[in-house]
């Protein structure tokens, strides 16, 4: 063990089970290793889960923003269907290849700043990049368009 969260959790698992309570900095977390409960939370029954943007996601919401990822009840509903018609199964054959031309053209910008001491908005960056996948993917639009 390396002593990494993800690590400890492995460890955890193995000795407790697929199922795990934890408590970190005085919050509980419930740490969930298993296909059938993962679709019960996230797909069956997610209306009687909240997100915990107060904690967990809390160090990405730079970069999350109040979309879908971290997004609540009605305002979680008017997202998703306003991109569910765009939403389609081919998608996912096609974002890897997508995610990686993007990754690509960001490592090239980045290797304009080696070397000169000047500082980079990474999170920024991570934001555009991700905005360019998202709009190439469902809005077929190209990466210069999504910024």
């Amino acid at each position: 063990m390396n002593n990494v969260p993800w690590d400890k959790f492995c460890e955890w698992k193995s000795r407790c089970g697929p199922v795990v309570r934890v408590s970190i900095m005085h919050k509980d977390l419930v740490l969930v290793d298993d296909p059938a409960l993962l679709k019960h939370v996230f797909q069956s029954k997610s209306q009687r889960y909240c997100k915990d943007v107060d904690f967990s996601y809390y160090p990405f919401m730079c970069l999350l923003g109040t979309g879908l990822v971290t997004a609540e009840g009605k305002l979680w509903r008017r997202q998703r269907s306003m991109v569910s018609v765009h939403f389609r199964v081919e998608i996912l054959d096609e974002i890897v290849g997508i995610s990686m031309k993007g990754a690509m053209r960001l490592a090239k910008k980045l290797d304009g700043f080696k070397g000169t001491g000047k500082p980079v908005a990474l999170a920024e960056e991570f934001r555009h990049l991700t905005l360019q996948v998202i709009g190439e993917a469902i809005l077929s639009m190209p990466h210069e368009e999504a910024d």
